[in-house]
């Protein structure tokens, strides 16, 4: 049986840079949205590597753009993408 370890942080503030059972650090997207999720997150990833982007507000702003830019019938997979591109780039 489990021990009841749920994870271990420094402190709140950096809850999310240490792994944790109920905090994926990576969350697999549904099947169905796969191939645009990947298209998505290529795209905004290409961005910020060719614009050189690594200032949290400036990679907000970014992710704001591509979600209010989205057409509507992927924004949900695009809101989906920039979530866990959040996680990933340790953007609270």
């Amino acid at each position: 049986g489990r021990d009841g370890y749920q994870g271990w942080s420094v402190g709140p503030s950096l809850r999310d840079l240490f792994p944790s059972d109920d905090f994926p650090l990576y969350r697999q997207p549904p099947p169905q949205l796969s191939t645009d999720y990947a298209i998505y997150k290529n795209a905004i990833m290409s961005e910020i590597v060719e614009r050189r982007m690594y200032r949290e507000l400036t990679l907000r702003r970014l992710f704001h753009k591509y979600i209010k830019l989205a057409p509507l019938r992927d924004k949900h997979i695009v809101e989906h993408v920039v979530a866990d591109l959040k996680i990933e780039l340790g953007i609270v």
